[in-house]
């Protein structure tokens, strides 16, 4: 191993010269800032002085003196003036070559210029010593790679083979060599870049030297893959700039150009035939290439370069669209639009700005207005591609400058025409959605009538039960129906900002739009996949994107119903999120002046938002309750701040922070639209707790606390508590997390840091969601309980799935390798799936599933009840089609029981008993029209029950249940009552607690709960 005894720290005041090797030609020499005599660039250059002199006749008759900035001939060298010693000298070390070439850029970044020229020479001095640095860092890491890597001689190889331990990658050791290069060096900024082109360069050419490809596009997307690996975006944005990226791209990008060579002048019919072709597959190559890239730069990348091909693919679609019909033709319009399309899931105003640059090339004009055959072509264009923008760049051009009455009459049908194309693509995930209501009708139904008083473990329990019922194979079906799904919503919300983002330049369109759109944010297809979508993925409410889905939503909030402002609002919950966590993330990294002052900047920017707080609803689309509720936040920070500084110990801090936030509490309460408990207010609350959390840790972190003291963390902890139940967060939302069987118990908190305060925070904001969704289910509100199941879901597994990826905070351990951001695999995710919007309509939609026993029984054991309890409960239910499990918790309740002592209670009847009951506890449910809360504990009829009891009239027997077929119940005794004919005993139906325990008693020999 080479030895890594330097410190960088000492070389900064180190000479900026090194000795070069004896150059047999002349060369010439620019004088630098750190030359101080002919003297010492001789020495640099293994010449005479006297041999410089010569060598520039008239530089030196007055003095041997040098200017920075000078260009000196240096000549040639005698290679027989050299020292013997040279020859036999020991080579330096790679390491040692990275510490002079360190030590000569400090150096050189220390030295002032005195002019204009002197600078320009000391910018390329240090472009050059960076780059002599660069070399270095590489060949160290080289070195190192050649050598053999350590072994731990404590196993043997068989050992470490039953073991499953495997050599590390040469990727894996060449990333912990730069990791140690950059560790030795402190951080240093120039190593860190150094390392960084080494990592950016390996990349390069790894990919560029690989023989497996069979075209230039597989090199393209295996760069993009391998880039979205790398260590940091410094190292991909390092990368991009070097002429092996620029040549990988520019090859795809000829290679996509290939079957189309620009020809739009033919001799015949078979030319033409042969270039439509030609324009179908090069437009579909760059649609393909497109589609298989993730980097935003990298997309940008190719357009740069495709631009050119891309017009010649406008002009000819647009010259021969619609003649003789050719399919060929019509497809290169719609790979164009799709083009245009791909490219805005990341940039719209690239895509805009690409969709012009096309139209300025097509050749179109009064031409069109002819009929409404192109019409169609660009609706076919649109609905293919899924994106409006060029459709409506293409109106736009027709329509000029609007005094043409005859362009503008064409240019509204056709805007109306694609406005509507656009709503018509809720109609698949109509029948998307459809599949997936009958995968999860029965679990939908389940969850909403045997699980009202579920706690979120048994929750976990009862869904992985129903699953293993159901088998791996449904499990699967499921997920892939949920991920079609938010894939249809994924694709609605980038025509509806692709929408936004046409509206915010051209208003009219955008009051034009509000019928055709009304269709669209109405449908509850098209709104269940759109959340879905946002669940899997919160990104696409974030950025420029989740702006333009801003500005689409404030439009159609003017039109939407019920049904569609609560998903504008929920979507705006959804962006407001996203901000507030990217900013609590910045404070998390670095809670200094600049990035408070940043924060404070994006809270303003946020509250000053007029679109935002219509898609709200916050004042009628005013903006000052938005405004206020951010500046509270804005106080925060600042006070927050203030408050640790001037806290004398992690206690006293505690107690202000702790007052602050009840202050914040309650001014939040007074803002219209921030009452307690909506999902906009949890938002505000849980960045205020971040926020106070972040103060905290510091104040730990300066008094060494977490460190010194092992108990350090679980006081961390406990004050994050206390800070989320000030707030009013209550005790079940902060153990979510536990609760739910997402991370250890031991692990809750974990190793606490600045990002396991945020990812705690989200959690909050989530959690509470979850949890006031099962009290608005409970309540019989299942629109509500749906989207706060939805919001709040959509937030716990996005942090989970962070705090796992990134390894962070107080998630990490537990989650690390078991959950990825947006992943929805397992039970857990089609259990929280089914209590949102969709698992309603599918619960509404496959009532009938209320007779499917074995899945019902299956879903009970895993509540808890035992074998027989969850058959005797899944055989019927009430009339009103309501579950005896209700009526249970009810009857729990009334004798001071809490759901898990009501089980058990359940539990330990014996068969026969339970299933009796369970009949007349569905006897009791029909006679409060299946809603258990207003079963009560007495009634008036009471005193008849006590009678029968006593002179023996009341039996077991079978009774009706409705479509549920007859089962289990309690009859009074025909035979006390007839005196004359056949006797019939006639069902009893327990209108109170004291009937049952009559029941229990009397009947059945069991003692009441």
């Amino acid at each position: 191993m080479i030895p890594r005894d330097f410190d960088a720290s000492a070389a900064v005041t180190a000479q900026t010269t090194q000795s070069q090797q004896p150059s047999q030609q002349p060369q010439q020499y620019r004088v630098q800032r750190t030359d101080t005599s002919v003297d010492d660039i001789a020495k640099h250059f293994a010449v005479t002085t006297d041999a410089i002199v010569h060598a520039n006749p008239g530089k030196f008759d007055q003095s041997l003196k040098v200017m920075p900035g000078d260009v000196l001939t240096i000549p040639a060298s005698d290679p027989s003036s050299s020292s013997p010693r040279d020859a036999t000298a020991p080579a330096t070390t790679p390491q040692q070559q990275v510490d002079k070439a360190l030590a000569d850029l400090h150096a050189a970044e220390q030295t002032s210029p005195h002019n204009r020229m002197e600078a320009q020479a000391l910018a390329d001095s240090r472009a050059q010593l960076q780059d002599k640095l660069n070399q270095a860092v590489d060949a160290e890491v080289q070195a190192r790679l050649s050598e053999k890597p350590p072994v731990d001689t404590s196993l043997t190889p068989q050992q470490r083979k039953e073991l499953g331990e495997t050599a590390p990658s040469e990727a894996d050791r060449a990333a912990g060599i730069r990791q140690d290069i950059v560790d030795h060096y402190k951080g240093d900024a120039d190593v860190q870049q150094a390392v960084d082109t080494q990592e950016a360069n390996t990349i390069l050419r790894n990919v560029d030297q690989a023989t497996w490809y069979t075209n230039p596009k597989e090199k393209l997307q295996a760069l993009d893959a391998e880039l979205q690996s790398a260590s940091s975006d410094q190292v991909r944005s390092i990368a991009g700039r070097q002429s092996t990226y620029l040549g990988i791209v520019k090859a795809a990008s000829d290679w996509a150009a290939q079957p189309f060579n620009g020809n739009t002048q033919f001799q015949n019919d078979g030319q033409f035939a042969k270039a439509a072709q030609g324009a179908d597959d090069a437009s579909a190559r760059y649609v393909d290439m497109l589609s298989g890239i993730s980097s935003q730069q990298m997309r940008a990348d190719l357009i740069a370069n495709a631009t050119p091909q891309l017009d010649q693919l406008a002009h000819f679609a647009s010259y021969y669209l619609g003649a003789d019909q050719n399919q060929h033709v019509s497809n290169a319009m719609t790979n164009l639009s799709s083009v245009v399309g791909i490219l805005g899931q990341q940039d719209r105003a690239a895509a805009q700005s690409l969709a012009g640059d096309l139209v300025d090339h097509m050749t179109i004009g009064r031409a069109w207005t002819g009929g409404d055959s192109k019409i169609e072509l660009l609706t076919d264009a649109v609905k293919q591609s899924s994106d409006p923008t060029l459709a409506l760049s293409i109106i736009d051009h027709v329509r000029g400058n609007g005094k043409d009455p005859i362009a503008n009459n064409w240019a509204d049908n056709a805007r109306g025409q694609v406005f509507q194309a656009v709503a018509d693509s809720r109609n698949k995930v109509g029948a998307d959605l459809q599949g997936y209501v009958s995968l999860t009708g029965e679990l939908g139904s389940l969850i909403a009538k045997e699980g009202q008083s579920m706690t979120a473990d048994q929750l976990n329990q009862a869904i992985d039960a129903y699953s293993k019922h159901k088998g791996a194979q449904w499990e699967q079906n499921v997920a892939q129906s949920q991920q079609q799904l938010a894939a249809d919503g994924k694709s609605l919300l980038s025509q509806e900002a692709a929408l936004g983002a046409w509206f915010a330049n051209h208003p009219d369109d955008a009051d034009a739009a509000g019928n055709n759109i009304k269709s669209l944010v109405n449908d509850q297809s098209a709104q269940a996949a759109i959340k879905l979508a946002v669940q899997f993925d919160p990104t696409l409410m974030q950025g420029e994107q989740g702006q333009n889905m801003i500005t689409f939503m404030a439009q159609a909030g003017k039109v939407a119903d019920q049904g569609g402002r609560k998903m504008i609002q929920e979507l705006g919950t959804n962006y407001v999120k996203g901000r507030m966590s990217q900013i609590s993330s910045e404070l998390a990294a670095n809670n200094d002046i600049a990035t408070r002052s940043k924060a404070l900047d994006e809270l303003t920017e946020l509250g000053n938002n007029k679109s935002l707080a219509a898609m709200l609803g916050l004042s009628d689309a005013k903006v000052v309750d938005l405004k206020s509720a951010t500046d509270l936040l804005k106080k925060n920070i600042n006070d927050y701040s203030a408050l640790s500084d001037a806290a004398k110990s992690p206690d006293t801090l505690k107690a202000a922070l702790q007052s602050n936030l009840d202050d914040t509490k309650n001014a939040l309460s007074g803002i219209k639209g921030f009452a307690s408990g909506t999902p906009i207010s949890n938002v505000f609350r849980a960045f205020s707790v971040a926020a106070a959390g972040f103060s905290m840790v510091n104040a730990y972190d300066k008094a060494g606390t977490p460190n010194q003291n092992p108990n350090g963390w679980v006081q961390a902890r406990n004050d994050l508590s206390a800070f989320a139940s000030t707030v009013g967060f209550s005790q079940k939302t902060v153990g979510l997390a536990t609760s739910m069987g997402l991370v250890g118990r031991d692990s809750l908190i974990g190793k606490l840091g600045a990002r396991g305060v945020d990812h705690f925070a989200n959690y909050l904001s989530g959690g509470i969601d979850v949890w006031k969704a099962g009290e608005d289910f409970n309540k019989g509100d299942n629109t509500e309980g749906g989207l706060y199941a939805m919001t709040g879901v959509g937030s716990i597994m996005w942090a989970a799935g962070n705090a796992a990826a990134g390894g962070e905070g107080m998630f990490a351990g537990a989650l690390a390798g078991g959950a990825e951001a947006g992943s929805w695999a397992g039970p857990i995710g089609i259990g929280l799936v089914a209590l949102g919007t969709m698992g309603l309509m599918a619960y509404q939609d496959k009532k009938a599933n209320d007779q499917a026993v074995p899945g019902r029984d299956a879903f009970l054991q895993g509540l808890g009840y035992n074998k027989s309890a969850a058959n005797a409960l899944a055989a019927w239910h009430s009339n009103d089609d309501a579950a005896p499990t209700s009526m249970l918790m009810r009857y729990g309740e009334l004798h001071g029981l809490n759901p898990q002592q009501t089980m058990t209670w359940f539990n330990g009847l014996n068969a026969d008993q339970q299933k009796t009951f369970a009949g007349a506890m569905l006897s009791a449910l029909d006679t409060v029209g299946g809603d258990a809360s207003k079963f009560q504990a007495t009634s008036k009829n009471d005193h008849n029950w006590d009678d029968m009891a006593q002179h023996n009239e009341l039996l077991t027997g079978n009774v009706d249940h409705g479509i549920f077929g007859s089962g289990p119940g309690v009859l009074l005794d025909g035979s006390f009552m007839a005196s004359t004919g056949f006797p019939v005993n006639t069902e009893e139906q327990p209108d109170s607690a004291h009937q049952l325990d009559i029941t229990l008693q009397d009947l059945l020999g069991a003692n009441p709960a």
